[in-house]
């Protein structure tokens, strides 16, 4: 890990603004953006993709070979990089609920933590997602926690939702 690459961490719950508060960030100051939720639902969508089973071996293999750089490169998803509806999908109901089970696995979370450690580079990150700035960037010069009433979380991710269709 480049320890000399500035990092900016946003946690909290879902729907309380990290998304919008970490594209914001990035945009004014030009530095590079992870959303570690999306790591964990690329994996769910290639073990679906190649019809692997959640058999540690299977999951291990998919882990090691896969680039999650490279799919998620310059603030954007390499669109091409699925043969199937990548957007669509990725966001699906089926693709987060596998992205959880797979989130709740110690092995998944310990390898996907070194991989999410390579999206630190120059000229900065800003990292979206839970325990970014107590596990995964501890060491992140500046860590933003956002909260939201249950009411407006619940509103946004409901607009959230009703985009994606």
């Amino acid at each position: 890990m480049n320890q000399c690459v500035s990092v900016i961490t946003v946690d909290g719950p879902s729907g309380a603004g990290k998304s919008i508060l970490c594209k914001e960030i990035s945009k004014n100051l030009n530095w590079n953006v992870l959303e570690s939720g999306l790591i964990y639902r690329i994996l769910a969508l290639n073990i679906l993709k190649n019809k692997y089973y959640k058999i540690k071996t299977n999951l291990l293999f998919l882990l090691r070979s896969l680039n999650f750089f490279n799919i998620i490169r310059d603030n954007s998803i390499k669109k091409n990089y699925f043969h199937f509806n990548f957007i669509k999908d990725i966001d699906s109901e089926t693709i987060a609920n596998i992205a959880s089970e797979l989130a709740c696995i110690p092995y998944i979370r310990e390898h996907l933590l070194f991989k999410q450690r390579f999206f630190r580079q120059l000229p900065g990150l800003i990292a979206d997602g839970r325990d970014m700035g107590t596990v995964v960037f501890p060491d992140a010069c500046i860590k933003f926690f956002l909260k939201a009433d249950l009411k407006t979380r619940v509103k946004r991710r409901f607009l959230d939702f009703q985009k994606k269709k």
